[in-house]
């Protein structure tokens, strides 16, 4: 009977007739209008879903609902609120358990993604986490070293040179002992497993916009990216030559840190601060709508 309620709802809607939407009606119309392939209830619904009832607590299992069934204004509605409010979502239980690859790809590699990159760094590796086995020992030492050196260590924007030296710490790091170890804080077999699943994932974190202390103390003991990546971006903070090509996406800023984009290329040469005009998405001007 209720499935019959539902199609005669649908049929209803269809025809110009009205209904009373609710979730748990509107999510079934358009499992139903899905089915069946009726396109202009499907997204109706969908835009409906997005204006009206999205939130913090249900974006994460509407832009997965959306993604099975193809509910692309429903998507881009829920792609959108994510990316805004991405310091609250990223580091959410839910988005770590229900958000699949193939949607997080699009995010992280988003220029509109409200993260600083040491937040995304983070995000990844919790959500990771839950998709390797990791002992008990191993998860707690991995998530209380992100957390206390990411509380210990601010990014300083100041523009003094005094502040922009580097400490005695990474001097001592950015040397041929580069590639040991500085105490690994998950075991070699774990770190290699999340390295696998991430390795994708984490070439869209750019490195240059995470102050180098904080790459040698949060980012390189968890292993999972290539000591000459972390190399490469600590010379770009304290050389004054080259390291990356013009317009390379590792050093263009994201929407969030543009305020600071002067200041971390300060003491460039000549084309110091073309990078940094290019501010598309990197999927280009809506990549939200490429499934």
């Amino acid at each position: 009977f209720s499935t019959v309620k539902y199609v005669s709802s649908g049929i209803n809607a269809e025809y110009g007739g009205q209904v009373k939407l609710h979730k748990d009606v509107a999510k079934k119309l358009i499992v139903l209008a899905d089915y069946y392939a009726v396109e202009l209830l499907k997204e109706s619904i969908g835009d409906w879903l997005g204006k009206s009832l999205l939130d913090m607590n249900n974006v994460c299992e509407y832009i997965v609902f959306a993604s099975t069934h193809n509910v692309h204004s429903l998507y881009k509605h829920c792609y959108r609120f994510m990316l805004g409010n991405a310091k609250d979502i990223f580091f959410s239980t839910d988005f770590r358990d229900s958000i699949p690859y193939e949607i997080l790809e699009k995010m992280v590699a988003s220029d509109d993604l409200n993260l600083t990159e040491l937040e995304l760094f983070q995000s990844l590796i919790l959500w990771g986490e839950s998709r390797v086995e990791l002992n008990p020992q191993c998860r707690t030492a991995l998530s209380n070293n992100l957390s206390e050196h990411i509380s210990d260590i601010s990014l300083s924007e100041s523009s003094d040179d005094e502040h922009r030296k580097p400490s005695s710490k990474l001097l001592n790091a950015v040397n041929p002992l580069v590639n040991q170890s500085l105490g690994p804080v998950i075991s070699p077999e774990s770190s290699n497993a999340l390295r696998r699943i991430l390795e994708p994932l984490i070439t869209h974190v750019r490195l240059p916009f995470i102050d180098p202390e904080q790459l040698i103390e949060c980012v390189k003991p968890t292993g999972v990216i290539d000591n000459s990546k972390i190399l490469q971006a600590i010379s770009y903070h304290i050389s004054k030559k080259p390291v990356y090509p013009p317009h390379h996406v590792q050093i263009r800023p994201r929407k969030n840190t543009i305020e600071t984009r002067y200041t971390l290329m300060k003491n460039r040469e000549p084309h110091k601060s073309q990078p940094f005009l290019h501010s598309e998405t990197a999927g280009g001007e809506d990549d939200s709508s490429s499934w």
